[in-house]
């Protein structure tokens, strides 16, 4: 919850120190995030966790831009659809809270193939979204398979 992890990052030293600053927004994102870890992680205790590296990449709107109209939005969703089913976008999401974040993407493939997915959605194509891209370390089996997109 919440208060927890603010409470947990708040006795960073890092935070502490004023040297990282923490931002916290609800992601809506794929269900199941962490529960075959968790499996794993109870039946396998002191196991060494098998890492991978993911591309985190973080949609932001463009200042001043107009939100993104319906059939902007239903575009941008059927390319995100196209990119789980070639197998690269695992997980994806809006940020629920307004503010300079509008969305995640998780892809499973290298950094430049990332970047080429992501540069063609709709959303960016139009310039009334950014992206920030970032390589992700994460514990194999925190991201549930089979995410699908919410198509309307």
């Amino acid at each position: 919850d919440r208060p927890t992890v603010e409470k947990r990052i708040a006795d960073d030293a890092l935070v502490r120190s004023g040297r990282l600053r923490l931002t916290l927004r609800p992601w809506m994102g794929p269900s199941g995030v962490g529960a075959e870890y968790k499996k794993w992680a109870a039946a396998n205790p002191g196991a060494a966790d098998k890492m991978r590296t993911y591309q985190l990449v973080l949609m932001r709107p463009t200042p001043l831009a107009a939100p993104l109209t319906p059939a902007e939005q239903l575009a941008h969703l059927k390319h995100m659809d196209t990119l789980v089913k070639s197998g690269h976008l695992v997980a994806a999401g809006p940020v629920l809270e307004p503010g300079d974040l509008a969305g995640i993407f998780v892809f499973d493939t290298d950094a430049a193939q990332a970047a080429k997915l992501v540069a063609s959605d709709p959303a960016v194509v139009s310039k009334k979204m950014v992206v920030e891209q970032h390589p992700w370390l994460v514990a194999e089996l925190v991201l549930p398979k089979g995410f699908k997109v919410p198509l309307p």
